[in-house]
């Protein structure tokens, strides 16, 4: 009898902000933010990348994607988290969150 061999799975690197930054333009009651995210792409056979805002899908990517774009009106004194996760069906790997507010 021999014995059937499946495959390991490996788990990914975590992907890791290598810049990100934003602009708030004043609005009545707060400020419009534009995000820019930009991360490291260090997994290998991620399906996409999944973008979170305050624990919310916001977009899904495609595999080796690096940056992402969101603009979001934030009221006074509120502040937006974000993180971005690499995945595919059996694994995924988030980078930390970051929060950013306009001031």
């Amino acid at each position: 009898m021999s014995a059937t061999l499946s495959p390991t799975l490996i788990p990914p690197n975590i992907p890791v902000w290598s810049i990100y930054n934003y602009t708030c333009v004043p609005a009545i009651g707060g400020g419009n933010m534009t995000m820019n995210l930009n991360w490291t792409d260090r997994s290998t056979g991620e399906e996409s990348y999944r973008v979170y805002r305050d624990e919310q899908l916001i977009a899904t990517l495609i595999p080796n994607s690096t940056s992402y774009v969101d603009i979001v009106f934030l009221a006074n004194g509120m502040t937006v988290n974000y993180s971005v996760q690499a995945f595919n069906k059996d694994w995924q790997a988030s980078t930390s969150m970051i929060t950013n507010g306009c001031q």
